[in-house]
């Protein structure tokens, strides 16, 4: 489970360590996409409950770097090792 500060960094309480954020994409329904720089995965994080979603994680990764929606709500997202495309259903709870 993350727990969200309003810092560079966000406390994972499961294995007691820092995330650290690399980039963020706003959602059209308002949740918050961050990619982490220590770890290859994608996170969505409500604004409203401060609750956070694993959404990707890419294989064989070390980290997830960039990421910039280009159509709504499909994303481009690159680790340090290749880029994706992410499709999120703006319909779904997600």
């Amino acid at each position: 489970m993350l727990i969200v500060g309003f810092g560079i960094a966000i406390a994972d309480y499961d294995t007691h360590a820092s995330q650290w954020v690399e980039n963020i994409a706003v959602r059209s329904n308002g949740k918050i996409l961050v990619t982490l720089i220590n770890t290859p995965q994608v996170w969505q994080i409500d604004p409203a409950s401060h609750i956070a979603e694993l959404v990707h994680v890419f294989p064989h990764a070390i980290s997830a770097l960039g990421i910039t929606e280009y159509e709504h709500d499909v994303f481009a997202v690159v680790s340090n090792t290749s880029s994706r495309k992410l499709r999120l259903n703006a319909n779904a709870a997600n």
